[in-house]
């Protein structure tokens, strides 16, 4: 099995870009999370093989970028 030489460099390349769309989400949370549904929807709608499992990958490895603001209110932490 060869190793693609090129794979440091696709993952490089994947990061870079998951962190840009986590920027992008702060000021366009809604239409970065319908992008990503509507890529999700997609992906689980082909036939399942090894690259669309890469990519289904890929899509949520992207997520580790993305931030979701959360308003703190201390009584929603309390056990009632």
């Amino acid at each position: 099995m060869a190793t693609n030489p090129n794979a440091h460099n696709l993952n490089t390349l994947a990061d870079l870009s998951a962190e840009v769309l986590g920027v992008l989400a702060k000021s366009r949370f809604i239409a970065v999370k319908r992008k990503f549904l509507l890529e999700m929807r997609e992906l689980r709608g082909r036939e399942q093989n090894q690259g669309v499992t890469n990519q289904i990958i890929s899509l949520i490895m992207g997520l580790k970028f993305f931030r979701v603001k959360v308003g703190y209110n201390q009584y929603h932490f309390q056990v009632l």
